[in-house]
């Protein structure tokens, strides 16, 4: 029988990987409106449910992603040098998202107008691919097209702007750290998901940045080969953060859909 993986490799990174498990639980736990939370109050009106739903969707594809990561090391007992950071990417983007949508402290106007851009970005992106497969395809319901103006109309009618979903880049500058201060959280956030995006789009400059490598001995003149492996200790940091920008995204949700209206904007 194989050595468990807990004994193989750091203990930061196991407590890392371990801090991953009890965020679907309380995923699940805190979508669902409670009466008199702020959630149920501007949930009448379907412009009223954009924010959440959408958040709720980004943070369940987050924590998907995340728990992908722990499986493939604790139960597929493997880590590889790279393919995490794709887990790690799509972990943060699904929390920087849920977190400006649902951002504390902000007006209600102000949030079904984020949860208006958002859904608008999503439309839009649907009516792209509706383009490129073209209109001669079977097809059910509204086109996306049709969607996108009907949304328009409906904040014309109320009078809110479509707020533009920043860029993934600023939403981490924004929300990836919440624990630092403002000009080194927006710093760091910037340079944390650059690096989570380097490997994806297989950017060179990031492999050496992020793994364990050496050079291999033995070759012919002027061939220089690296062998690589993962980082335990990079992996263990950037594990971490992203569970903290998760784990500060489901308390903004919390605090949607458990508290009560009157102790919230």
């Amino acid at each position: 029988m194989s050595e468990p993986m807990e004994h193989r490799v750091s203990p930061e990174l196991v407590a890392a990987l371990l801090a991953i498990q009890p965020l679907t639980e309380r995923l699940q736990a805190a979508i669902v409106p409670r009466p008199g939370s702020l959630a149920a109050r501007d949930g009448g009106p379907r412009v009223g449910r954009h924010a959440l739903e959408l958040a709720i969707a980004a943070l369940a594809l987050g924590v998907e992603h995340l728990e992908a990561w722990r499986l493939l090391a604790f139960e597929a007992h493997v880590l590889p040098p790279f393919v995490y950071l794709t887990l790690l990417r799509a972990g943060i983007e699904g929390a920087v998202l849920a977190r400006w949508l649902l951002e504390p402290g902000i007006t209600r106007d102000a949030r079904r107008s984020r949860g208006l851009g958002a859904q608008w970005a999503d439309y839009d992106d649907r009516r792209k691919f509706e383009q490129q497969i073209g209109a001669g395809l079977a097809r059910t319901g509204k086109r996306a097209v049709e969607r996108i103006r009907d949304l328009e109309e409906k904040a014309k009618k109320l009078r809110l702007p479509i707020t533009k979903v920043p860029t993934k880049t600023r939403l981490c500058e924004l929300y990836a750290m919440p624990l630092l201060p403002p000009q080194v959280r927006s710093t760091l956030g910037g340079e944390l998901y650059r690096m989570l995006s380097g490997t994806p789009h297989g950017r060179q400059w990031s492999l050496p940045a992020i793994a364990e490598w050496e050079l291999l001995e033995g070759l012919p003149p002027r061939v220089q080969i690296a062998r690589l492996t993962i980082d335990e200790a990079k992996a263990a940091a950037l594990t971490t953060i992203v569970v903290r920008a998760i784990q500060t995204a489901l308390a903004d949700l919390e605090a949607y859909t458990v508290a009560p209206a009157a102790a919230m904007p």
